[in-house]
Order: structure tokens, then C-alpha cells, then sequence
């Protein structure tokens, strides 16, 4: 994980520990103390690295299980279309499975609708991932009335987002 992530993550892990609402409503980071789960899990350093990090974690509607949680919950990649053995399962985005393909550590939001002919939608690298859509301006692309009435998003754009380097704590 790189600096500017990991930056990020201490930020709103420091936030919600001061701030009750913060941490229970808008987001909260497991601490975790995990040695590599990459063997367990089969999956990417990247995401190896955020779980050393993030024992579970909940950043506006994106929600990561805990480690505990993925072990119980994988009987639900039973239902993705393919080759099960290849997804793992690590959270939600809003209502959607948020999937890591093993073989490459790409991120995934799977949705459930059975008319779409794709329902993958890919969104890149664990850390690109990360960087982009949980902690950038992409969480706009999961979640479009964010601008105007998620918590999460107002938090982001007073702290690191439109170019403006992060300004610590408020």
C-alpha cells in the first residue's frame, strides 16, 4: 500500500476515534494487528497489505469485512456466474458484492440484476481501487448523489480531494 493511501487511512482512522457520529455513521477502520492473509485467502499483496491494516473497514457505503466475516461469507460467491474458486468476496459497495479476482487482484462490483448481459464492473488494481474510488473523487462513479448528501464524499472533498493536500484533522 502506498504512502499517500496509507496517509489517508491513519487520517480517518485518528478522525474516528475522536468523533462518536463520525466513527459509527460515516466511517470506521477495524484495527487489525493481521499477519499476511494472502495465503489464506489466495489473494493480491495489495489486499494482503490493506488487511494488515483494516481488520474490516467502512468508508461511506463501501464496506469491508473483517477477516472473520470473509471466512464466514464466501458461500455467497456460489451464485457468481464462472469459475467460483477464482472470487473471493470482501465487502459491499452499497448493496452489490465487491469482489477480488484471485488470479490477478482485480476489484469487482458484481451486480445481482439477471438482465444485465455483463454484471461485472471492474475497478482496477486493489490500490488503484483504494486510492480512486474509496478515498478519491471516483466514489462518484458508485455512488452519483454523493456530492450533494453523503458524509463520506463532504469529508473526502474538505480533506485531500480537488487537489487540495490534506490538511490533517479538523
Amino acid at each position: 500500500m502506498n504512502s499517500k493511501i496509507k496517509e489517508k487511512i491513519n487520517i480517518v482512522r485518528e478522525k474516528a476515534k475522536l468523533d462518536d457520529y463520525f466513527d459509527f455513521v460515516i466511517a470506521s477502520i477495524g484495527e487489525s494487528g493481521l499477519t499476511d492473509v494472502s495465503d489464506e485467502f489466495s489473494v493480491s499483496k495489495q489486499y494482503s497489505e490493506f488487511m494488515k491494516e483494516c481488520d474490516g473497514a467502512v468508508f461511506g457505503g463501501i464496506y469491508f469485512w473483517s477477516r472473520k466475516k470473509i471466512n464466514e461469507l464466501q458461500k455467497r460467491v456460489e451464485w457468481i456466474p464462472g469459475e467460483k474458486e477464482q472470487w473471493i468476496q470482501i465487502g459491499v459497495i452499497g448493496d452489490s458484492p465487491m469482489l477480488i479476482r484471485k488470479s490477478d487482484g482485480m476489484v469487482y462490483q458484481f451486480f445481482t440484476e439477471p438482465e444485465l448481459k455483463n454484471p461485472f464492473f471492474e475497478l482496477g488494481q486493489f490500490d488503484d481501487f483504494l486510492d480512486n474510488y474509496v478515498l478519491g473523487e471516483k466514489y462518484l462513479v458508485l455512488f452519483s448523489s454523493a456530492k450533494e448528501d453523503d458524509e463520506w464524499f463532504q469529508y473526502m472533498m474538505e480533506q485531500w480531494l480537488g487537489g487540495v493536500p490534506c490538511k490533517g484533522l479538523k
